[in-house]
């Protein structure tokens, strides 16, 4: 038929999937945020005109350059770049082309003035046009001047036949499947599908494969609405169904097609997409087919900033998300500036991965940046796996007043001599629920919709002598979210024997289920507390303290004992080896922020509290091991009483004031602590070669030794070859007018320093440094509670 200038438009298919072959599925995540970005723009722009236009705006220009590409054919790769460049998305179109048909769209285009590409996936001849969300409306043009001029040129070499709108998608999938390009214009009498003869056989071949599946659906798929305002989707062949009361979007019911009846993805889609058109009212239709990328995520929001946030991390914009095709949840930094995502798995990488993907995805070098964010990374996770922990647990306590007056009848049990009897007081005192979103069906096979519920009943009871008997019984259950109905029935009945209120029974059921249905399959595992030599890591309601001597022996008890995966739990124990070189690193430089003068040194070693005999520690930050043990002093005068002077373990010199006493045999205190003044600088100069700015003190023999401690484990770090990262945390010794200290301390704790000194009272002799706190700490992480 000749219909070149009936052709009114044309029906575009286009692939919402990553447009280049080979993609991880964090990258095919970045295609999808792409779009979610460009969503979300979209809407503030049209915000933004709104406002303009109500205030008699005159100037509605975006500022945006949208020439920055030439128009006509472009490579790709330069076509996704330019599109990030824009905050906009890179869309395929899902109807096939052919190589001539590919050389009049891109002439078109150029005409029309936008860029556009050609892929030819792997093992296919069709080709399939890229072009940017934004010139979908133009590109639809194009298609439609290419149509009209193809009609007109070479009627007799093209095929057609009639199709319904709504089975266009459909008949795309198949024509994909069978690599057989078609197009699908439309005119006053109707859609239509186009083709060139020489494709026939594998267009009818297509066309007969929809046919079969439609068929199928018609005999072997009923759907029912029912009074308690559950949908069910039955499949009389198998006798399986999906239930559910709040209506999902038509990717989820698919995917639940999918898993449950076995479909392949055109069938499951098409099964899908009948449910909508014959179940749903107009405004429940609208949305159950919107296709906005938001509908592809469980949750998304974008992570504020807080007062503590490092101030390095300000720049970029983070967000938490929760894609519903795998569950996992993904930590996203998106820098406005270049439009560039980098996404991160925080559960599954190391702080070293993270900072590598950082660099990779974000182009982020400096170091400090990358420790910054790969910090805020984990706390986030680990602040949204806490917060996630209220939904393993659905716990409900009852009174009295719960139960109505007939409800409280007491049941009386008689043993089997007759002799002995027990009296139930209530129906029930309290039931205690851990709901498991497993991921595996009661086979043991992969099912993301199952989860476990145990269910302990507690009750009290009266024995035969009068007293009160606490009786205990526990349930095990597996469900499935997409058999929301039956699950719920089995609750509620399960609830019921037990003596609770139908009502109360039933929202208790419904509370269940909405719980799993917020769990996520990927649980997280996360570490709560670091230590020196354990760490305590927890996975959903289960904690675990290993040890860290053997990082491989962690490893496996850690995936053995929390069922966790060898790859995530080889993970977790590389960050807590991070975090706890991490903060012994800070510990280390805070010390040696803390460097003297001699004569300071001195003044703190003779300004000491009234009677106070713990032992004060001052050494040479070039070589800690040669240190002197003064004592405290008596009275509260300013003289030195008792020293030892030690090179590592060996004594090497000591004073004591009762050297030299009176006729009395009392130790001349004032003419012995002038001696040990004398020698003890005497020591500190020659025999300890503790001189210039470069002397270290410490409060107590436990912060010296502390500190001996880190720079050990640092520097077995560096020798056991950690990686790059490591061999810079052991910081250099730096004359303390040196700069160099910097880049271990943070801008805004060193402002708070210098803030400390200035207000810290002056003594004689010198200033006194504010003396960093060195007793080993915990990571600072909060516990879980369960």
């Amino acid at each position: 038929m000749n219909m070149s200038e009936e052709v009114t438009g044309v029906t575009l298919q286009v692939a919402e999937k990553a447009v280049t072959a080979g993609l991880s599925a964090g990258e095919k995540l970045l295609e999808t945020l792409a779009r979610l970005f460009h969503e979300m723009m979209a809407i503030e722009r049209e915000r933004s005109n709104a406002h303009g236009r109500g205030s008699n705006s005159r100037n509605e220009t975006t500022g945006v350059d949208l020439t920055h590409l030439k128009p006509g054919a472009v490579r790709l790769d330069d076509l996704q770049q330019d599109a990030k460049r824009l905050g906009d998305s890179v869309v395929t179109s899902e109807n096939g082309v052919s190589r001539e048909d590919m050389k009049a769209i891109a002439r078109k285009a150029k005409q029309y003035g936008i860029p556009i590409a050609f892929k030819n996936p792997k093992s296919k001849s069709s080709l399939y046009a890229c072009v940017r969300s934004s010139d979908l409306p133009i590109f639809k043009q194009v298609c439609t001047e290419c149509i009209r001029d193809k009609i007109a040129e070479q009627s007799d070499a093209l095929g057609n036949f009639r199709c319904e709108k709504w089975q266009i998608p459909f008949l795309t999938a198949e024509m994909q499947n069978f690599d057989a390009p078609a197009m699908f214009p439309h005119s006053a009498q109707g859609s239509f599908c186009l083709y060139e003869k020489q494709h026939e056989p594998l267009v009818n071949l297509a066309r007969a494969e929809f046919v079969r599946k439609c068929q199928q659906l018609d005999t072997e798929i009923r759907f029912e609405h029912d009074d308690e305002g559950f949908f069910a989707v039955k499949d009389l062949r198998t006798v399986k169904q999906i239930t559910f009361d709040k209506i999902p979007d038509q990717k989820t019911l698919s995917a639940q097609i999918q898993q449950q009846f076995g479909f392949d993805e055109n069938k499951a889609n098409m099964c899908a997409a009948k449910f909508g058109q014959e179940m749903l009212q107009p405004e429940q239709r609208k949305s159950f087919f919107q296709t906005d990328a938001q509908k592809e995520f469980q949750s998304a929001g974008m992570v504020a900033l807080k007062e503590g946030d490092h101030p390095l991390t300000k720049p970029y914009q983070c967000w938490y998300l929760i894609p519903k095709k795998d569950e996992k949840p993904r930590l996203v930094y998106r820098d406005p500036e270049s439009g560039k995502f980098a996404v991160l798995e925080p559960q599954r990488m190391s702080r070293k991965q993270m900072r590598a993907v950082l660099t990779e995805q974000l182009g982020i070098t400096d170091q400090d940046t990358l420790n910054a964010l790969a910090e805020k990374a984990d706390r986030v996770s680990f602040s949204k796996a806490h917060d996630a922990a209220k939904y393993y647990r659905a716990d409900r306590s009852f009174r009295m007043e719960h139960f109505k007056q007939s409800e409280l009848i007491e049941y009386t049990n008689i043993g089997a001599s007759g002799s002995e009897y027990s009296t139930k007081l209530k129906p029930i005192d309290s039931v205690e629920q851990r709901i498991d979103r497993t991921g595996k069906n009661v086979l043991g096979a992969l099912d993301v919709s199952c989860f476990e519920v145990v269910v302990t009943f507690r009750s009290t009871e009266m024995n035969a002598k009068g007293e009160p008997v606490s009786k205990e019984k526990s349930s095990k259950l597996s469900l499935s979210l997409s058999d929301k109905k039956t699950g719920m029935r089995i609750l509620t009945e399960m609830y019921r024997e037990q003596g609770i209120p139908e009502q109360t029974a039933k929202a208790m059921a419904r509370e269940v289920f909405d719980k799993a249905a917020t769990q996520s399959v990927d649980k997280v595992i996360e570490i709560e507390e670091v230590r020196s030599d354990a760490m305590t890591v927890a996975f959903g309601t289960v904690s675990a303290e290993v040890s860290m001597a053997d990082k491989r022996a962690a490893a496996s008890r850690i995936a053995e004992d929390l069922g966790v995966p060898a790859e995530a739990a080889e993970a977790v124990v590389a960050k807590g080896d991070e975090i706890k070189r991490e903060t012994i690193t800070q510990r280390v430089a805070a010390v040696q922020e803390s460097r003297t003068d001699f004569d300071t040194a001195m003044n703190r070693m003779t300004e000491r509290g009234q009677n106070k005999t713990d032992s004060m520690v001052v050494c040479a930050a070039n070589d800690p091991s040669k240190h002197i043990v003064v004592s405290g002093s008596h009275n509260g005068d300013r003289v030195v009483h008792d020293y030892a002077v030690f090179h590592g373990q060996e004594r090497t010199g000591t004073f004591t004031d009762a050297h030299t006493k009176d006729q009395n045999g009392e130790p001349l205190v004032g003419q012995n602590g002038r001696h040990a003044w004398t020698n003890l600088k005497q020591q500190m100069q020659e025999n300890a070669g503790i001189s210039g700015r470069d002397v270290l003190t410490f409060e107590s023999m436990q912060e010296y030794e502390q500190y001996l401690s880190d720079r050990a484990f640092l520097s077995e770090t560096v020798e056991s070859g950690a990686g790059a990262a490591a061999k810079s945390d052991l910081p250099e010794s730096k004359p303390a007018h040196s700069n160099g200290h910097e880049q271990h301390i943070a801008p805004a704790q060193q402002e708070l320093n210098n803030a400390a000194a200035k207000a810290a009272p002056k003594p004689p002799g010198g200033d006194l440094p504010q003396m960093p706190t060195t007793t080993e700490q915990p990571m600072p992480r909060p516990r879980r509670r369960h």
